[in-house]
């Protein structure tokens, strides 16, 4: 914090007004210095030596920090941590036209990151749709290969109790009791270790 900043704090008698415009330059150094996973009024009491009360009495001041952890955590929910310090103020092209009017190659660089921003969102957001899409697909084979297995049960069931019967052998031409219910039941469970369930 330099000189200048530390002569805006109080030195005693009455308490001093901060500027909410100062106040609102701090707290946007303070983030883009810290890169903070939230602001909090402690945090930014200890980085500028400005009381508590600047802070929490200024219902501007108040909306604005409750603005810049919103902008924070939609950042952190669509961009890795590193990407946050880079990501989280967006500004208004408005704003981006005044404060770089007069300097080209700022204004170049200011939107070049805009424009890497909205190509990393785009990534995202493809990515998240192909996702999608193979999971729809990937459901869909497994409901299939469900019914696939519900069907097999139910022929293993009429196979096993066809073979059980002599009539029943002769007419779909299976050879002696092929599949025993009982005996592979109790195979199984003596044998538990053996099999997949």
């Amino acid at each position: 914090m330099s000189v200048e900043e530390k002569n805006q704090k109080n030195k005693g008698g009455r308490p001093k007004k901060y500027d909410t415009e100062y106040l609102k330059e701090l707290l946007y150094k303070y983030v883009s210095n810290e890169n903070p996973n939230k602001v909090k009024v402690a945090d930014l009491v200890k980085y500028t030596d400005i009381p508590i009360q600047a802070w929490r009495f200024n219902e501007d001041i108040k909306k604005e920090i409750k603005l810049v952890n919103k902008k924070i955590e939609d950042i952190t929910v669509i961009a890795p941590i590193k990407d946050v310090k880079e990501l989280w103020n967006i500004p208004s092209a408005e704003d981006i036209v005044i404060k770089n009017y007069k300097n080209k190659n700022k204004l170049v660089e200011v939107i070049d990151t805009l424009l890497e921003a909205y190509q990393f969102s785009l990534e995202k957001s493809l990515h998240a749709e192909e996702l999608e899409r193979e999971n729809l697909h990937l459901k869909s084979q497994i409901a299939s290969l469900k019914e696939d297995i519900e069907f097999y049960k139910d022929e293993m069931k009429k196979m096993a109790v066809q073979s059980t019967l002599a009539i029943e052998r002769n007419e779909n031409k299976l050879k002696d009791n092929i599949i025993d219910i009982k005996n592979y039941s109790e195979t199984k469970t003596t044998f538990k270790d053996l099999f997949d369930d």
